[in-house]
């Protein structure tokens, strides 16, 4: 799946790198894929990540916002 928006990204997003070198950037709000690609087996687990821990994901921003180093997301189990 590729998905690549026009839109500025002012919105809370996060990265998401993949070890094939393919990568995504997905609002955290939304859970909209903003912009990339990502095989579904990775994909799938992004999204249920990011539900997972969205409210985290969002604090996490808001740090990063001020300049505050964010927690570490502990991964799914």
């Amino acid at each position: 799946m590729q998905v690549r928006h026009e839109k500025q990204f002012s919105d809370s997003f996060t990265h998401v790198n993949c070890p094939s070198a393919l990568s995504l950037t997905q609002s955290v709000h939304t859970l909209e894929i903003m912009e990339g690609k990502l095989p579904r087996r990775a994909l799938n687990l992004v999204l249920d990540c990011a539900e997972l821990h969205r409210d985290e994901l969002l604090s996490y921003w808001d740090k990063c916002r001020i300049h505050q180093q964010p927690d570490k997301i502990e991964p799914l189990p």
